[in-house]
Order: structure tokens, then C-alpha cells, then sequence
């Protein structure tokens, strides 16, 4: 980092601090993220283009260990700044502000890492999913409670070392039926970003402490794959449509790294991990960059290939459970009667193709690796789409690239002690244990020891009501999860937590001897089961 004198009428500024801004010129607030234990990427997007101060200290007076850079914004950039700052101290508090002209924003902070001898309990959050629809200057979702997306605010209470932002920060397909147009230009994807950011609660998250962000899918379209044929859009388009697959992912690409600050490169994506002390290290994993190929290039390339959910339909629309034993669909035929046809070979070969790949090669490679070699007490992996089998729409997440899946599962359970899965993306609450096989039909149960939990999220159509949606009967899924989620094998997954109907965030603390997890909603209370009402948890798994 190249050091910078401040200019005078920066420094004139900074002679008295105030303690609010009322900075118009930087009202999508300020944000640090990628924090290590020397360096932060600390983030602010100013009204005009032209030059911007950063000042970053260890006191509020901006006097200690003050640092300061020159930026410039640009409208190539969307007037979003963002530096990353180095030589910080590990494990201390820091301040920052942005200035322009007389303009200030408002005062964040963050604390560094602390070194990888500490045995500091880190403390910290993940969420996702969070739709940006208004309708009359509220949130569409209000009606499930995810008014001003609560849960962020909930999390910012926590006081946590960071937050985790994972996935689905932007919907690029509102997925309502209220024909608001998609965003799949870059100008369509901006315009998204800034609307979340006029969300208090997002602001007051970023500028309280580090957070982590990755994408999914929506920050593109819905299921997005950069080698997809066409684009779905959910339920704004009865069919998916052809479109400019690479205009969308460059377009995503851009404007996620302009808004929601990330490592990124072609070559890795935003696969990366950060280390938290001596008992924490994260893995986030990319499960969009470098998925496996679309079915037109079979041919050419037939060591990647890439099913398409039509070999897999089922009285014309895909099939929600085509990895579910038949006698277990058999069962919820009359609710839903497409259960009752049997499900192709041809698509079980697809799903089950050992040449598809979630990661591609040299990210597998990468991340087994560096889990393997970790010296953390604690191996958390930051997952998009759940690893747990459960077999309910399977084509999007890591059921859908079994071989994969049970090939990781079995390495992890072989080669890495004291590893969790946190995920987001299928708006709800369930807790188990990952297995690499569930049921007697395909040689299960057969556990991995591996406790992934996945979290609510913060705004968009819960799982359970989108079941709901499917079957057009009102509650179906208090059906699906007493007769079938939380039914033991070989009977059903035996979900050890599950409630479609909450939004929330995981909340965990990692020690020396335990990592604790629990499931929360957007008010900061723990979440029941939906089933009997008790608790979910809280888990307290054991060091080894």
C-alpha cells in the first residue's frame, strides 16, 4: 500500500469528527469486508465522480495508527469506491470514514483477525436470501415477517467478530407475480444492489463489522449456470427463454464485485478461505463459476456434461423428488399425483453422472487441499447449496452432482476432524448430519459425521410455502415434513431441525473444545421445530 498525506481540507476536516454524518453524498452507507489479520477491503459509493479521501485509525478521534488513501469514483464503477487496506495489527479495532468535498460518511468499523496463535472464541453469523421487491414503498415479503429484512438487524445485535452475506444478495428475478421487470443488464443489476441498500438494517450490518459476501444464483437469473442454454425466471415467465448467458454473467460479475466488495479472479473465482485465530478457519466455496457443461456440448466436450432438467420432467414439468425412493413417493401421490409416475433411468444417470462437477477440477483440488492441511480447530465450510440429502428439487444444488458430492463427503469424513457446513439458499431451517448415502436402495444410510446447518435467510418465499405453491393445498408442508423430512431412515432424511416457515440466521462461536450453533429468526430467538414446537438445539459439537 502506498501511503498518502492528506490533503488540508481533509485534514481540516478530520480536526473535529462528528459523530454522525448526514453525508448525502454517501448514503448507501460504507462497508468493510475481506478483513485478514493485517488488512481490510473497506468499501463507500459517493454521489459524483471526482477524488475520495479514506481515513481508517484505531480511535474514534482518527489520531491512532491513522491510515489514508486517495480514490478515485468513477461511473465506469457506478461511483463505488473500494481499497484494500493493509498493514493493519491483528486482532484490533479500527474506524474509517470516506470524504468528498465537505461531504462525510458516516463512521464504520471493523476488527482484524486475531493472529492464528490466539485462542480468542470467535463469534459469528451467516444469512442470505434476500429479495429487494417493494410494493408501496415496503418490502413484498412483509407478509412472512421479513419486513425492513429484520434479520440483519438481528445479527447486528450479536456484536459478532463478522457476518457472513451468502448468496442470493440481489434477486435478479423477483420471483413474484407482480410483472416487475428482470435485471439481467449491468445498469438492471446496479439499480438492484442500490435498492437493498436503502434497507437500514443491511447498512447498519455492514458498517458495525467485517462482513463476507458471495453470490449464488439470483445475482445472475434463478439457477444460473454459465454454461446454461436458456434462463429461468422463476414465475414471471411461464417458460424459460434464450438469452445472453455471457452478457448476464459478465454483467453479474461486475456489478456483485462493485457492491458487495470479494476477492475474485477468473482463474479461482471467489473461492477463498480466511483464518479466524487458533480455533476458526472459513472455506467459501464458488458453486457457480465453474460448473460442469450445457447437454448442446456434450459432443464436443462428453467429460463434462450437463443434464437439463427436462430429462428429468414428469407429466410435463420436472420432477420436485426424482432421487426419493418410489415407495416413499408412492405416498404423497395423492397430494401431489406426479409422485405416482416412476422416475426415468435416464434421468437418475443424469443426476448421477460421475463427470459432473459442482467445483471443477482445480477448486476441488484447491479446497481439499487446503482443509485437509488446516491447523484450525474448527473447519467451517461457507456452502451455497445444501450438501445434505433430502431429494426435494434436487437439479440446483449438490444432489444434482451426486458423484461429487459423495466423492467430497467421504474425503472430508476420512481426512478433515472438526468440520461444519453452514448454507443458505432454500429458504429454511433444517439441521443434519450430511450423509454420503440415506437409503437401502442405494446402500444407505451411511453418515459422513459432517453436521451441515442450513439458515432461513432474510426475504423471499419460504420452502414451505413454495411447497404450499406446488401443490395448491393450503399447509401441505406440515404433510411433507411430519410424513417425510422428519422421518428417520429409510423412511425419510430424519431432519434433527426443521421449519420451512421462519426466516433467520445461523449464530455460531467457535472455541477450543466446542463449536456451538444455533438456528435463529429474524427477531434474534432461537428457532423451534415446527413439527412439536421444542427448541432447535443448540448444537454443541465436540473438539476432537
Amino acid at each position: 500500500m502506498r501511503r498518502l498525506l492528506l490533503a488540508a481540507p481533509v485534514f481540516s476536516a478530520l480536526a473535529c469528527v462528528p459523530s454522525t454524518a448526514g453525508a448525502r453524498a454517501f448514503s448507501y452507507g460504507v462497508s468493510s469486508a475481506e478483513v485478514t489479520s493485517s488488512s481490510a477491503v473497506l468499501w463507500a459509493r459517493s454521489l459524483k465522480s471526482g477524488t475520495v479521501h479514506l481515513i481508517v485509525a484505531q480511535n474514534k478521534k482518527f489520531t491512532k495508527k491513522r491510515k489514508t488513501k486517495t480514490l478515485q469514483a468513477k461511473k465506469s464503477n457506478d461511483l463505488t469506491v473500494q481499497t484494500r487496506v493493509t498493514g493493519l495489527a491483528a486482532g484490533k479495532r479500527y474506524y474509517f470514514f470516506f470524504t468528498q468535498g465537505k461531504q462525510r460518511s458516516v463512521i464504520g468499523t471493523f476488527a482484524t483477525a486475531p493472529k492464528s496463535t490466539s485462542a480468542k472464541t470467535i463469534r459469528f453469523a451467516v444469512t442470505g436470501d434476500a429479495d429487494g421487491v417493494r410494493v408501496n414503498g415496503r418490502n413484498f415479503w412483509n407478509k412472512d415477517g421479513s419486513d425492513d429484512w429484520a434479520t440483519y438487524t438481528a445479527m447486528r445485535r450479536e456484536k459478532n467478530d463478522f457476518n457472513v452475506n451468502l448468496g442470493d444478495t440481489i434477486y435478479s428475478d423477483g420471483e413474484t407475480d407482480q410483472g416487475f421487470p428482470l435485471a439481467l443488464s449491468l445498469a438492471q443489476k446496479r439499480h438492484k444492489y442500490r435498492l437493498g441498500l436503502t434497507y437500514s438494517s443491511l447498512l447498519g450490518l455492514r458498517e458495525s463489522g467485517p462482513v463476507y459476501n458471495q453470490w449464488d444464483d439470483h445475482e445472475f437469473v434463478d439457477d444460473f449456470n454459465r454454461h446454461s442454454e436458456g434462463c429461468d425466471v422463476g414465475s414471471i415467465f411461464n417458460n424459460s427463454y434464450a438469452c445472453n448467458i455471457a452478457g448476464i454473467w459478465s454483467a453479474g460479475v461486475k456489478a456483485f464485485r462493485e457492491y458487495m466488495p470479494v476477492t475474485y479472479s477468473a482463474k479461482n473465482g471467489t473461492y477463498r478461505s480466511f483464518r479466524w485465530g487458533k480455533n476458526l478457519e472459513i472455506f467459501i466455496l464458488d458453486e457457480r463459476s465453474f460448473r460442469s457443461l450445457r447437454a448442446s456440448e456434450v459432443k464436443q466436450n462428453p467429460s463434462a456434461p450437463e443434464p437439463t432438467a427436462h430429462v428429468c420432467d414428469t407429466a410435463g414439468n420436472d420432477d420436485v423428488a426424482p432421487r426419493i425412493p418410489q415407495r416413499i413417493r408412492n405416498l404423497f401421490a395423492l397430494v401431489y399425483p406426479a409422485l405416482g409416475i416412476p422416475i426415468s433411468p435416464a434421468c437418475l444417470a443424469a443426476l448421477n453422472d460421475p463427470n459432473r462437477t459442482m467445483l471443477g477440477k482445480r477448486q476441488y483440488a484447491t479446497f481439499t487441499k487446503a482443509i485437509k492441511q488446516s491447523t484450525a480447530k474448527w473447519k467451517m465450510i461457507i456452502n451455497e447449496v445444501p450438501m445434505m440429502e433430502f431429494g426435494i428439487n434436487p437439479y440446483d444444488d449438490w444432489e444434482g452432482y451426486e458423484a461429487e458430492r459423495e466423492k467430497l463427503l467421504a474425503f472430508l469424513k476420512k481426512n478433515v476432524k472438526n468440520v461444519a457446513i453452514v448454507t443458505t439458499d432454500f429458504h429454511t431451517n433444517w439441521v443434519n448430519d450430511a450423509r454420503i448415502k440415506t437409503y437401502p436402495e442405494n446402500g444407505g444410510p451411511l453418515p459422513s459425521g459432517i453436521k451441515e446447518f442450513i439458515a432461513g435467510g432474510v426475504a423471499d418465499s419460504l420452502f414451505g410455502r413454495e411447497i404450499d405453491a406446488v401443490t395448491g393445498q393450503p399447509d401441505s408442508w406440515k404433510l411433507v415434513d411430519g410424513a417425510y423430512l422428519n422421518k428417520q431412515p429409510p423412511d425419510g432424511p430424519g431432519m434433527e431441525c426443521s421449519n420451512m416457515v421462519t426466516f433467520g440466521y445461523a449464530q455460531l462461536e467457535a472455541s477450543a473444545r466446542s463449536l456451538k450453533v444455533v438456528l435463529k429468526d429474524n427477531h434474534g430467538k432461537q428457532i423451534r421445530n415446527a413439527a412439536d414446537n421444542k427448541p432447535c438445539g443448540p448444537w454443541v459439537l465436540k473438539a476432537n
